[in-house]
Parts: structure tokens; C-alpha cells; sequence
């Protein structure tokens, strides 16, 4: 049979001891979290309680009425750009200096598809 000893029993008691200290200590810092988890949360209904409530439809802003897109058709200044093949610097630029002209017959320029070189269309590219 086995038998302890009166230091053995003295140390089981002791860690037995500090076990339940131990589990005190846990179960109290684990009230403490609920109760802040709670008051956290009902901090949080106050405060949202305490905002304005969301606009009314009739409140928002309206699409005006009349619409807000004009197009405007300008040609370009003759001469502006060299046609020997030079460039313009930067410096040798005017400001922006069209007039305005009439729209040409049928429109807007369209898209005109079979085109050499434009991306995607299958031409030479480079």
C-alpha cells in the first residue's frame, strides 16, 4: 500500500490552495468582462437612441428639371500646329483659343470599326 507523507499532504493542500484561488480569481475577471460586454452595449442603444432619425424621402434633393448637359461643338485654330513634321514645346503652346462652330451633318463623330492600328482592331501595330 501507499502511504504519503505529512509534507505530502501539506504540498497537495497547498497547490489544492492555490487551484481555487486561481479559479476565484477567473471567475471574477470573468464577471467583470460580462459586465463590461453589457455596459458597452447598452452605452451603445443610449447613444444611438440619442441620433437624429434618418431623412424622410421628401427631404432628399430633387433631379432638376431641366437638363444639366449641353454639348458644345469647337473646331480647332488653323495653323496652330507645324506641318513640316517639328513639334511644338510646351512654351510655343497658346491657351485655348477655338471657336465655336456648327454641328457637323448627322451629329457626333462615330465610331467607324476596320480601322489599321486602333487597339484591338487587328491591324500592324507595333
Amino acid at each position: 500500500m501507499y502511504a504519503m507523507t505529512e509534507a505530502q499532504v501539506l504540498g497537495a493542500s497547498e497547490s489544492g490552495g492555490i487551484g481555487w484561488v486561481l479559479g476565484i480569481g477567473l471567475a471574477v475577471l470573468a464577471v467583470a468582462v460580462v459586465g463590461m460586454l453589457v455596459w458597452v452595449v447598452r452605452k451603445g442603444i443610449q447613444t444611438r437612441a440619442e441620433e437624429p432619425e434618418p431623412p424622410s424621402p421628401e427631404s432628399q434633393p430633387r433631379k432638376p428639371a431641366r437638363p444639366t448637359h449641353e454639348e458644345d461643338y469647337r473646331e480647332d485654330d488653323a495653323g496652330e500646329f507645324p506641318t513640316d513634321g517639328g513639334r511644338l514645346l510646351p512654351h510655343e503652346l497658346k491657351g485655348v483659343s477655338s471657336h465655336r462652330a456648327e454641328p457637323p451633318e448627322g451629329g457626333r463623330p462615330k465610331h467607324t470599326p476596320g480601322h489599321s492600328g486602333g487597339f484591338g482592331s487587328g491591324g500592324a501595330g507595333g
